[in-house]
Formats: C-alpha cells, sequence, structure tokens
C-alpha cells in the first residue's frame, strides 16, 4: 500500500507529475507499506555542496529510505554528460541526477544521524519518467525510464534492496571491525520517521481541501478569470490544470473579450465533438452579432478532414485507423506542407486548443506555426493552449511528439497552473476518486463519503435495473432532474453485441447522447462512453464499468468521475 503525504494536484513540474503517476500505479508489492514525501527542502547546514537543495521525491519502506531525483522531458547522454532535448532538436544540459540524488541522500543521512537515528539505510535512484533512455554502453543501475517493463516502484524497491546488500558485501570485504547493521522498519517506525523529516526539510503537504458550496464554486471562478485575464496582456498562453479547474470557462472567456474586434479571426479545437458543439452554442449566445465564420469551432479530427477536403486530395481525409496507429500528426504534416506549396492556407489571428492533451501528438505545434498570421508564429503569433497532463491516457501513440510539442510551446509561453477544483462537490468524495483512479486505483470498499457510491453487478440484466432504482432515487430525493444526469460507460461495453449496450438501448428513461440533443430538453436520460465527455459537466454521473482492475477502465473510470459536480455512482462487474 502506498501512502502518499501530498497532493498531487499541486505538482506543478510536468516529469515529476508523470513520475507520481507511475509511483501510484498498482503493483504487486506483496504487502509492502509504503510512504512518500514529494519535494523535500534540505538545508545548507546538512548538503554539502549547495546553500539548500530538493529531494523530489523521499520514498520510505521496511528496508529504508531511497530518495528519488527526476528528470522530465526527453533525456540523453554524450561525453560532456547528461542534456535535455528542446525543440527543433536543441538540447540544454542538465546536472548529473546520480550525482544530485546522491548529494540529497547523504545530506538525509547526516540529518537522521544528528537526531539519534543511526541504523536508517537511505539510497539513492533516479527516474526519466517521460523518456525511454537509450543506456547502450552505460551502467546505470539504479534508473528506471519509461522503456523498461518493471513498474517505477518494484524498481525503486528492488534497488533499495540490492544497495543494501552491496553495502554488507563491501563491508565484509574490508573486514570492519564495527559492523553496520541497518534496521528493518514497521509502519509505526516509518510514520515516526517521516515525522521527524518534516519540521527540518519542510515538506510541502497539501492535505486540507475545502468543500464548496455554490457561492464559493462561483467565487473562485471569478478569481481565476481575473488572474487570467492578467494574463491575457501575453500573446501566449499556456493554461494546465484538473478536472474541473474551469480551463473551458476560460476559453469561452478568452474567446469572447478577444473577439470585441469583429475583424479577428480565430479557430478553436478541440478533440471531443460534444466539447466543440457546446462551445459553439455558448459563442454564438455570447457573441451574436459576430460575422458568421470568423470563429471557427471544429473538433480536430473534422479540423484535419477540411484540411484534405481544402486541397483536394481525399487520400489524406483521416481515418480511425489513423488515430489508433498514430498517423494523424503524419497526416496534419503532409496536408498544411502541401496547402503551403499551393498557397491555399486559411489563416487565423489567433487559435485556443482545449483539452490540448489529446492534441500534442497529433500535429497541434505544426498547425500553429502554419496557420497563425505572424512571421515565426510560435515566438511572435496569437495562441491559447489549455490541457492537463494527467486526461492524457498514459500509453501515448508517440510519447516523443506529445512531449516535444508541448515543451516547444511552453518555451514560447506564458504558463499558469490551476490548482483549484472549481466544481460544486459536497465534500471529498469525488476528489478522492478522481485523484485515486487518475492513478489506476479504485477501491470499492473504501469510505469516499456520501458523493460516492459502489454498486456490483453480477449479469449484465442487473445494470438497467440498478440504474433505474438509483436514478429514481436521485430525482426523488435530491430533486436532480434528467438533464443533469448521465450515463457513462467503459468503452468495452459499448461495442457491438454487447449485452449492456442492447439492454440500455431498450431502456424507456435513456437516449444516446449526440450532437443533436446535447443540450435539447428532454425527460430522458443521456449515456455515452466515459471518453466522449471530456469538458463537459453534470450533476449526477453514472458509471458502469466492466473491470475496476483494467488500467483502461480505470482511465475511463477518472475522465467520467471527474465530470461530476454533485455525486457519481459506479456500478461495476463483480469479479
Amino acid at each position: 500500500m502506498i501512502n502518499r503525504l501530498y497532493n498531487p494536484w499541486q505538482i506543478t513540474n510536468d516529469g515529476e507529475r508523470e513520475a507520481d503517476r507511475h509511483l501510484s500505479l498498482p503493483a504487486n508489492m506483496d504487502g509492502e507499506v509504503v510512504y512518500v514525501l514529494h519535494s523535500l527542502r534540505i538545508s545548507s547546514r546538512y548538503h554539502r555542496v549547495q546553500m539548500s537543495g530538493e529531494c523530489d521525491f523521499v520514498i520510505f519502506s521496511r528496508l529504508g529510505i531511497m530518495v528519488v531525483e527526476v528528470k522530465g522531458g526527453i533525456m540523453g547522454h554524450g561525453e560532456h554528460g547528461f542534456y535535455r532535448f528542446k525543440g527543433d532538436e536543441q538540447t540544454e544540459p542538465v546536472k548529473n541526477p546520480f550525482t544530485q540524488a546522491d548529494e540529497n541522500a547523504h545530506a538525509i543521512l547526516d540529518f537522521l544521524r544528528d537526531n539519534g537515528q543511526n541504523s536508517i539505510f537511505v539510497g539513492s535512484f533516479v527516474c526519466f519518467p517521460e523518456c525511454v533512455f537509450d543506456c547502450d554502453g552505460l551502467e546505470f543501475n539504479d534508473l528506471w525510464h519509461r522503456g523498461l517493463e518493471v513498474g517505477l516502484l518494484p524498481m525503486v524497491l528492488d534497488s533499495l534492496y540490492e544497495q543494501i546488500e552491496d553495502f554488507y558485501q563491501k563491508q565484509d570485504e574490508r573486514n570492519a571491525a564495527f559492523q553496520i547493521k541497518w534496521e528493518t522498519l514497521d509502519e509505526i517506525r516509518i510514520k515516526h520517521l517521516t515525522e521527524i523529516l518534516k519540521p527540518q526539510f519542510d515538506p510541502r503537504l497539501y492535505l486540507s481541501q475545502s468543500k464548496l458550496n455554490l457561492g464559493e464554486s462561483e467565487r473562485r471562478i471569478e478569481e481565476g478569470l481575473h488572474i487570467l485575464h492578467g494574463l491575457s496582456e501575453n500573446q501566449r498562453i499556456m493554461v494546465q490544470g484538473p478536472p474541473g479547474s474551469g480551463k473551458s470557462t476560460y476559453a469561452l472567456d478568452l474567446i469572447v473579450r478577444l473577439c470585441k474586434s469583429k475583424e479577428k479571426r480565430g479557430l478553436y479545437l478541440c478533440w471531443n465533438e460534444f466539447l466543440a458543439a457546446r462551445m459553439q452554442a455558448k459563442l454564438q449566445n455570447a457573441l451574436p452579432d459576430n460575422p458568421p465564420g470568423n470563429i471557427r469551432v471544429l473538433p480536430y479530427f473534422h479540423f484535419v478532414e477540411e484540411l484534405a477536403n481544402l486541397l483536394g486530395d481525399k487520400s489524406l481525409i483521416p481515418t480511425f485507423d489513423h488515430v489508433s496507429k498514430g498517423e494523424i500528426r503524419q497526416v496534419v504534416n503532409e496536408c498544411l506542407g502541401r496547402l503551403h506549396k499551393a498557397k491555399k492556407l486559411p489563416w487565423y489571428d489567433f487559435i485556443v486548443a482545449d483539452e490540448a492533451q489529446d492534441l500534442f501528438d497529433k500535429g497541434l505545434d505544426q498547425v500553429i506555426k502554419s496557420l497563425l498570421k505572424a512571421n515565426n508564429p510560435l515566438q511572435k503569433g496569437n495562441y491559447y493552449i489549455l490541457f492537463d497532463d494527467n486526461q492524457a491516457f498514459p500509453k501515448f501513440a508517440n510519447l516523443d511528439a506529445y512531449i516535444r510539442t508541448r515543451e516547444a510551446l511552453k518555451e514560447a509561453s506564458a504558463y499558469y497552473m490551476q490548482f483549484s477544483n472549481l466544481r460544486v462537490n459536497t465534500g471529498h468524495g469525488i476528489t478522492d476518486l478522481i485523484q485515486d483512479a487518475g492513478h489506476g486505483l479504485a477501491d470499492p470498499h473504501k469510505i469516499y463519503g456520501n458523493d460516492v457510491k459502489f454498486i456490483s453487478w453480477a449479469k449484465p440484466t442487473e445494470v438497467p435495473i440498478l440504474l433505474r432504482q438509483y436514478i429514481t432515487q436521485e430525482n426523488t430525493l435530491s430533486q436532480c432532474k434528467p438533464e443533469n444526469m448521465v450515463v457513462l460507460l467503459t468503452a468495452d461495453l459499448m461495442k457491438e453485441g454487447s449485452p449492456i449496450k442492447d439492454l440500455l438501448n431498450e431502456e424507456s428513461v435513456l437516449e444516446m447522447l449526440t450532437i443533436d440533443n446535447l443540450d435539447r430538453p428532454s425527460e430522458k436520460i443521456h449515456y455515452t462512453t466515459a471518453l466522449r465527455v471530456k469538458g463537459l459537466e453534470w450533476d449526477t454521473v453514472f458509471l458502469i464499468c466492466s473491470s475496476l482492475t483494467d488500467p483502461k477502465n480505470l482511465f475511463q473510470l477518472f475522465i467520467g468521475a471527474s465530470r461530476a459536480k454533485g455525486k457519481v455512482y459506479i456500478i461495476f462487474a463483480h469479479q
């Protein structure tokens, strides 16, 4: 069991956020109890070479303590040491992460000894969570990268064991008169050590979360918009934030303000066609006098179709096969290159990319470079990117393209990170569920409070009965209207031939969510897959899952639960 003594949504470094996600993925640890601290600052009194230092992660287990140094981005190694790839094939040197980890481990060891803790082993470890690192010809035994089959946490624990065994072997070889024996720790001892470290190292614990009522939610939205207004003097802004932090609200506000000048021509892109339809409707209401076509609102897939049609080459119209194989970036690049040669490129004054974590690996940077009315668009154009790395499925089709695009855009942009969930939750339960599911966990036996309820089913025929029961309950007791409820399924349950899909089709109180009925008043409750509703929200969400152990299902549960403002029901297959 892993216990994180920090709020993962408060991590601002992209590499550390990805490392945190990998640390929390399910792993067979045979009952190991692990505690993790993030961002522990080290004073100059203990650090050997710096006025102060910082440990990215410190992991406590029964064997001892491991200090983990994280380097995000795409890493390389050459004759001058380690470096990180930047945009346009440029590189930047970085400090030797193994040296940093060793120095931080020595600092913690010295601190513990000063406090009478002489028998605690402290090891060091390095993590490159966003790349596959080529170790050919290099001997880095205590390094984890994405190319390894073993998980991050199991490798950290194995490495800690190996470092201890290596210490004992060297001690025996020296035939030391005083033999050190490292202590094996139980959970009480581990918790005691975390408490000892807190005052000196000041771990940034963010354990409190306020309950939001409607007034507080509205105040936070206004406050967030006010902060983002201040950033709007910048022509290029990137906003990262968790589900419910107001990214799409800001996108709408931004476009409305940009379009006070009716001559401006803008492009809004997202992957989700429902989010695009919702944004189109909101913009029409907010800008009724704006000339038609001045603001194009398009799902990215349809946008690429338009490029191919503009070129007049149907062979470049993308297919879902292109998406599944990670080839849509190549299609975009070819379309843009040929349109440029033919002088047919459509140009825009600004581009807004919402839920952009779905677009980074699909050619978004090339779209910005080609379609903005500016010389050197990445440096001088107007673009606004809203994203959340947590909502990008862990197995990116092209991780290198994803990271290179994200980092190239960040390098040329003002960057702001939102932390608060602005939705009106009645307690902490939904937030806790979202965090657990985002890290590959969902425990039906855990007490998430009144906001979250788990219900199991053994046979598909039980699902409609359970749905009717709890829909009636929400409608009667909570006065929740049908338009404020949604049923979301994991993708496997919506495939052709699925008995669940056939049963839901027969339910008179349900109807499939479509573009046409998205905002149409109805007495029926809509249903669709969880992955199709990014950026949207409802008061009550019913999640129907085939399994609570499959990583893909847990990711969809994370997306689905993050759509809820008030309550989540998880109706899952009992296994």
